[in-house]
């Protein structure tokens, strides 16, 4: 029988928890990047309350979107200081710390509904928008609202001009406004339209906010950033884990870097990307496994597919070795890092069997019609993973960037495949958990195994989650120190192994498998 202490039990169900809905409140909070949507006839007042940290600027929008559409709302700001109040559907405010109350009305006594959404402009964590790489953003941004407002956060180019694009993927009849803003909260920059080319004059993070010019309305759109700093290569337009069936779904969320999350039950599907030409204006290379050198297309995992194994292009072994990890997440030049890409690049399928990517959209790998994703792509990379070589439970992410018939390379893009893993075990009343016939029992032996003896349990190598001393046992203490670390009240350094997927963090799926391990036992060696 293994007992759980209390602490690391409630620190599971407090992660798990987090993402589940929140109870009701009597007065409405919106927190930054929310919004709220309500209905006003004649003198009607709403009252809501947000908190914005001291030292940022706060900026509350709204729109009518129903009713009497000429009216605007009235929006007053109070609280520690601040009192803010306009007829211009549009409050921004220096915050010396909150709460502030949001009073909503009519300007002229109207009736209609309306929407309001909250941003807060900063340079540290308060910014709660979407970060901005170098390139383009992934699929599934989207204004899904009427009077919807999108936030993102890029650093400023300290020498030099940052160019900001919105690509318009749904042929919307109005326009996008743009607004940027810097770290201090001034705007500098407003444009409605698809182009803005700002002056940044500091490295730290400047702000987009993204909405409606105009007659409002909903659309997918994308949002490309370039400076002196970003890579002129290709820029990948889309990337995706297609289902079995060959079908695009775009991404259930995002996680906090802004990174699209592709949810699989069980871990098979194919690889999709696609990338037009970059800045350099060069064409693509079509190449994704060239033995020995960098094929045009590069892609490397946080975590080992299949048996993880380093020979290159085994996909035809008996049983298939699988793609190495890659960690640190970063592309490198030498020889082993030369092999793990070339090895990914093997599976790319151009549906001749040729590791080699695809121009007509009449051969897209998607299945829902004969076309690329999007539709500026002028080059597809398809990469079949089977069951054999699946991605792990938990979170894996992938990254890839391209390079062109040059060998110069574009910005890195990012994506997270999720497989569901197992349960996290709970107790119902107690911290003790029933023994049953999968779980292990206590044994008299000297030195105790946390490895059931019936039924035997048979798990697919890889690395031993929160196995911070690499004794191959996860003891409480380790499992502690990766739900501190999960909690951000201690710092990765002290247990590395607690981050399989490269991203510098502890998450769910990790400590998820932590507490299989410490259950299981940890899983067979790569060998």
């Amino acid at each position: 029988m293994v007992v759980w202490p209390l602490a690391i039990l409630c620190a599971v169900g407090v992660l798990v928890g987090a993402a589940g809905p929140r109870p009701a409140v009597a007065q409405p909070f919106i927190g930054c990047g929310g919004s709220a949507s309500g209905s006003l006839q004649g003198s009607d007042v709403d009252v809501y309350v947000i908190n914005v940290p001291a030292g940022a600027t706060g900026v509350v929008q709204g729109s009518m979107i129903g009713g009497d559409l000429a009216e605007t709302l009235r929006i007053r700001v109070t609280g520690n200081g601040v009192d803010v109040e306009t007829c211009q559907n549009f409050a921004p405010f220096e915050s010396n710390g909150g709460p502030q109350t949001v009073e909503i009305s009519t300007c002229g006594g109207g009736q209609g509904d309306y929407r309001i959404s909250t941003q807060v402009i900063s340079s540290g964590s308060a910014n709660c928008g979407r970060p901005l790489q170098c390139g383009a953003t992934p699929d599934g941004m989207e204004l899904g609202e009427l009077g919807e407002v999108d936030a993102f956060r890029f650093p400023g180019s300290p020498s030099g001009e940052v160019e900001l694009r919105i690509d318009d993927l749904d042929g919307r009849d109005s326009p996008y406004l743009m607004r940027v803003y810097s770290p201090d909260g001034n705007q500098i920059g407003r444009v409605c339209g698809d182009r803005i080319d700002v002056v940044t004059g500091s490295s730290q993070d400047y702000t987009l906010l993204v909405s409606s010019c105009g007659s409002l309305s909903t659309g997918e759109y994308r949002v490309e950033r370039f400076d002196a700093r970003c890579p002129r290569g290709p820029v990948i337009t889309t990337m995706a884990l297609l289902r079995d069936d060959g079908q695009f779904v775009p991404p259930r969320s995002y996680d906090s870097a802004g990174r699209p999350i592709y949810e699989s039950a069980i871990g098979r599907g194919t690889i999709m990307v696609e990338a037009r030409v970059g800045a350099a204006l060069r064409p693509i290379g079509a190449s994704a496994s060239t033995p020995g050198s960098l094929p045009n297309f590069q892609a490397i995992i946080g975590r080992p597919l299949g048996l993880g194994n380093a020979a290159v292009c085994d996909q035809g072994a008996i049983p298939p070795g699988g793609v190495a990890a890659t960690a640190p997440l970063t592309f490198r030049d030498d020889q082993a890092s030369i092999d793990r890409i070339n090895d990914l690049g093997c599976r790319v399928n151009d549906g001749t069997g040729a590791p080699v990517g695809r121009r007509d959209p009449l051969n897209s790998c998607e299945r829902s019609s004969f076309s690329f994703v999007d539709p500026t792509t002028v080059i597809q990379f398809c990469a079949p993973i089977p069951s054999a070589e699946a991605f792990p439970n938990g979170d894996t992410v992938l990254a890839v960037r391209m390079s062109d018939i040059d060998g110069l390379p574009g910005a890195v893009r990012e994506m997270v495949v999720r497989v569901a893993s197992s349960p996290i075990p709970t107790p119902t009343f107690s911290p003790t958990l029933p023994p049953t016939a999968s779980r292990p029992t206590a044994t008299a032996t000297p030195t105790p195994t946390r490895r059931p003896t019936s039924p035997p349990v048979t798990r697919s190598p890889g690395p031993c989650t929160c196995d911070c001393n690499l004794d191959r046992d996860v003891g409480i203490a380790e499992l502690t120190r990766c739900v501190l670390i999960a909690l951000d009240n201690a710092e990765l350094s002290t247990c590395d192994i607690g981050d399989t997927t490269g991203d510098g963090r502890v998450g769910i799926g990790e400590l998820v498998a932590g507490v299989n391990n410490a259950l299981l036992g940890c899983p067979p060696e790569i060998q």
